[in-house]
């Protein structure tokens, strides 16, 4: 009985090694022959969504003061402890 309970511990430490192995191995692509099909234009990025409940309204914001260059001059004359 002693035997078969240290069979099926090595037996299970086989294949937890095995499975490890296998799930490890890097693939290797060859970044040479990769191309990149679509370009990434940053003036398309969108802002990340943060979650809040007033999130439309947050951009609304946003867009509303990067156009607004008064607010743009303040904010270049104003202090870091003023921000």
């Amino acid at each position: 009985m002693m035997w078969r309970t240290i069979l099926l511990r090595y037996c299970f430490l086989l294949v937890s090694c095995l499975l490890t192995a296998l799930e490890a191995v890097p693939i290797d692509i060859d970044k040479t022959k990769v191309k990149n099909t679509q370009p990434v234009d940053s003036a398309k990025i969108e802002p990340p969504d943060t979650g809040l409940y007033y999130d439309e309204y947050l951009k609304q914001v946003i867009d509303v003061l990067e156009t607004d260059n008064h607010f743009r001059e303040k904010l270049q004359k104003a202090d870091i402890e003023e921000i």
